[in-house]
Protein backbone atom coordinates (compact mmCIF):
# COMPACT_ATOMS: atom_id res chain seq x y z
CA UNK A 1 0.00 0.00 0.00
CA UNK A 2 1.34 3.23 -1.10
CA UNK A 3 -1.36 5.13 0.46
CA UNK A 4 -2.00 6.07 4.26
CA UNK A 5 -4.06 4.82 7.09
CA UNK A 6 -5.12 7.97 9.34
CA UNK A 7 -6.73 6.45 12.49
CA UNK A 8 -7.37 10.59 13.74
CA UNK A 9 -6.13 12.85 16.37
CA UNK A 10 -5.76 12.17 20.16
CA UNK A 11 -8.47 11.73 22.21
CA UNK A 12 -8.97 12.16 26.22
CA UNK A 13 -12.24 10.21 27.44
CA UNK A 14 -13.69 8.78 30.93
CA UNK A 15 -13.84 4.99 31.40
CA UNK A 16 -16.51 3.01 29.95
CA UNK A 17 -16.98 6.03 27.24
CA UNK A 18 -17.77 4.95 23.96
CA UNK A 19 -15.22 6.13 21.09
CA UNK A 20 -16.01 6.28 18.00
CA UNK A 21 -13.06 5.17 15.52
CA UNK A 22 -12.99 6.71 11.98
CA UNK A 23 -10.58 5.32 9.17
CA UNK A 24 -12.49 7.09 6.31
CA UNK A 25 -9.64 9.53 5.93
CA UNK A 26 -7.24 6.83 5.07
CA UNK A 27 -5.60 7.19 1.33
CA UNK A 28 -5.35 4.78 -1.38
CA UNK A 29 -2.26 3.95 -3.13
CA UNK A 30 -1.76 1.68 -6.06
CA UNK A 31 -4.88 -0.38 -5.13
CA UNK A 32 -7.78 0.16 -3.03
CA UNK A 33 -7.93 -0.54 0.60
CA UNK A 34 -9.52 -4.29 1.15
CA UNK A 35 -9.59 -4.14 5.09
CA UNK A 36 -9.51 -2.17 8.03
CA UNK A 37 -7.93 -3.54 11.17
CA UNK A 38 -7.94 -2.25 14.39
CA UNK A 39 -6.11 -3.05 17.70
CA UNK A 40 -6.97 -1.25 20.52
CA UNK A 41 -3.89 -1.75 22.65
CA UNK A 42 -6.19 -3.21 26.02
CA UNK A 43 -6.74 -6.90 23.88
CA UNK A 44 -9.65 -6.04 21.94
CA UNK A 45 -9.43 -5.83 17.92
CA UNK A 46 -12.10 -4.52 15.54
CA UNK A 47 -12.45 -4.84 11.80
CA UNK A 48 -14.03 -1.58 9.32
CA UNK A 49 -13.62 1.65 8.01
CA UNK A 50 -15.25 2.27 11.53
CA UNK A 51 -15.17 0.72 14.65
CA UNK A 52 -16.05 1.78 18.09
CA UNK A 53 -14.93 0.95 21.58
CA UNK A 54 -15.36 1.62 25.43
CA UNK A 55 -12.06 1.68 27.40
CA UNK A 56 -12.74 0.29 30.91
CA UNK A 57 -9.32 1.45 32.75
CA UNK A 58 -7.68 4.72 33.07
CA UNK A 59 -4.43 4.75 31.33
CA UNK A 60 -3.44 5.54 27.91
CA UNK A 61 -4.09 3.22 24.71
CA UNK A 62 -1.92 3.97 21.62
CA UNK A 63 -4.71 2.50 18.84
CA UNK A 64 -3.38 1.30 15.92
CA UNK A 65 -5.04 1.06 12.60
CA UNK A 66 -3.78 -1.00 9.60
CA UNK A 67 -5.05 -0.74 6.40
CA UNK A 68 -4.43 -3.45 3.74
CA UNK A 69 -4.76 -3.84 -0.28
CA UNK A 70 -5.63 -6.66 -2.04
CA UNK A 71 -1.98 -7.27 -2.93
CA UNK A 72 0.99 -9.86 -1.36
CA UNK A 73 2.63 -9.06 1.94
CA UNK A 74 4.93 -7.61 2.91
CA UNK A 75 4.30 -4.31 1.48
CA UNK A 76 0.30 -4.50 1.26
CA UNK A 77 -0.52 -2.47 4.20
CA UNK A 78 0.12 0.69 6.15
CA UNK A 79 -0.36 1.89 9.81
CA UNK A 80 -1.22 4.67 11.94
CA UNK A 81 -1.63 5.30 15.26
CA UNK A 82 -4.11 7.34 18.06
CA UNK A 83 -3.15 7.97 21.04
CA UNK A 84 -6.49 7.31 23.54
CA UNK A 85 -5.74 8.87 27.42
CA UNK A 86 -7.85 7.52 29.83
CA UNK A 87 -8.42 9.51 31.98
CA UNK A 88 -8.18 8.75 36.01
CA UNK A 89 -10.85 10.56 38.50
CA UNK A 90 -8.82 13.07 40.87
CA UNK A 91 -9.21 11.90 44.06
CA UNK A 92 -10.53 14.83 46.67
CA UNK A 93 -8.73 14.74 50.01
CA UNK A 94 -11.17 17.02 52.42
CA UNK A 95 -9.34 15.87 55.88
CA UNK A 96 -10.27 14.86 59.53
CA UNK A 97 -13.72 15.17 61.51
CA UNK A 98 -13.57 17.75 63.83
CA UNK A 99 -15.03 19.36 66.91
CA UNK A 100 -15.18 23.06 67.68
CA UNK A 101 -17.43 25.45 69.71
CA UNK A 102 -19.72 28.05 67.96
CA UNK A 103 -18.23 30.84 66.58
CA UNK A 104 -14.69 28.83 66.73
CA UNK A 105 -12.40 29.17 63.32
CA UNK A 106 -12.08 25.98 61.32
CA UNK A 107 -9.13 25.01 59.17
CA UNK A 108 -10.01 23.20 56.07
CA UNK A 109 -7.37 22.21 54.13
CA UNK A 110 -7.87 20.04 50.35
CA UNK A 111 -4.26 20.41 49.55
CA UNK A 112 -3.78 16.79 49.93
CA UNK A 113 -6.20 16.22 47.26
CA UNK A 114 -4.27 14.73 43.58
CA UNK A 115 -4.65 13.76 40.03
CA UNK A 116 -3.01 10.92 38.73
CA UNK A 117 -2.59 12.15 35.16
CA UNK A 118 -3.23 15.29 35.38
CA UNK A 119 -3.72 18.73 37.17
CA UNK A 120 -6.66 19.52 39.99
CA UNK A 121 -7.98 22.95 38.40
CA UNK A 122 -10.65 23.46 40.80
CA UNK A 123 -11.26 22.92 45.04
CA UNK A 124 -15.28 23.57 45.80
CA UNK A 125 -16.43 23.49 48.90
CA UNK A 126 -19.88 22.79 50.47
CA UNK A 127 -19.87 23.57 54.58
CA UNK A 128 -23.20 22.33 54.96
CA UNK A 129 -24.55 25.48 56.86
CA UNK A 130 -25.19 27.29 52.93
CA UNK A 131 -21.77 28.18 52.97
CA UNK A 132 -19.52 27.68 50.09
CA UNK A 133 -15.71 28.35 49.23
CA UNK A 134 -13.24 28.36 46.71
CA UNK A 135 -9.86 27.12 46.31
CA UNK A 136 -7.74 24.04 48.13
CA UNK A 137 -7.63 25.77 51.72
CA UNK A 138 -10.29 28.14 54.13
CA UNK A 139 -11.52 28.91 57.32
CA UNK A 140 -15.04 29.27 58.38
CA UNK A 141 -16.74 29.45 61.95
CA UNK A 142 -20.43 28.00 62.53
CA UNK A 143 -23.03 30.26 63.76
CA UNK A 144 -25.15 27.56 65.49
CA UNK A 145 -24.64 24.40 67.32
CA UNK A 146 -25.39 20.72 64.61
CA UNK A 147 -22.97 18.98 63.04
CA UNK A 148 -22.40 19.53 59.52
CA UNK A 149 -21.67 17.10 56.35
CA UNK A 150 -18.52 19.15 54.89
CA UNK A 151 -18.13 18.39 51.06
CA UNK A 152 -14.99 19.15 48.87
CA UNK A 153 -15.16 18.62 44.83
CA UNK A 154 -12.44 18.74 42.28
CA UNK A 155 -12.02 18.83 39.51
CA UNK A 156 -9.44 18.15 37.14
CA UNK A 157 -8.13 19.61 33.62
CA UNK A 158 -9.72 16.80 31.37
CA UNK A 159 -13.33 18.07 30.51
CA UNK A 160 -14.23 14.66 30.59
CA UNK A 161 -17.66 13.01 32.50
CA UNK A 162 -15.29 11.28 35.31
CA UNK A 163 -13.02 14.49 35.85
CA UNK A 164 -14.89 15.22 39.34
CA UNK A 165 -13.94 13.84 42.83
CA UNK A 166 -15.88 14.10 46.24
CA UNK A 167 -14.78 13.65 49.85
CA UNK A 168 -16.47 14.58 52.90
CA UNK A 169 -15.87 15.00 56.56
CA UNK A 170 -17.92 16.48 59.11
CA UNK A 171 -18.20 19.38 61.31
CA UNK A 172 -19.72 19.14 64.96
CA UNK A 173 -20.14 22.67 66.83
CA UNK A 174 -21.51 22.89 70.31
CA UNK A 175 -21.47 24.89 73.23
CA UNK A 176 -18.16 25.26 74.72
CA UNK A 177 -17.86 21.92 76.95
CA UNK A 178 -16.95 22.30 80.54
CA UNK A 179 -13.38 20.75 80.97
CA UNK A 180 -13.67 18.39 84.22
CA UNK A 181 -9.82 17.51 85.52
CA UNK A 182 -10.43 14.42 87.31
CA UNK A 183 -6.47 13.51 87.53
CA UNK A 184 -6.00 12.08 91.32
CA UNK A 185 -2.87 13.69 93.08
CA UNK A 186 0.39 11.46 91.87
CA UNK A 187 -1.42 9.88 89.35
CA UNK A 188 0.90 9.98 85.80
Amino acid sequence: VEGDGLAGDDLVVAPGETVAFDGARSLDGERPIARYLWDFADGSLGEGQSASHAFERPGRYMVTLRVEDDSAPPCNFSIDQQLVHVNAAPVAVAGDDVRVSVGEEIVLEGGRSYDVDGEIVEHAWDLGDGTTLAGPSGRHAYGAPGTYDVTLTVRDDSGVPNGTGSDGCWGSSARPARIVNTARPGWR
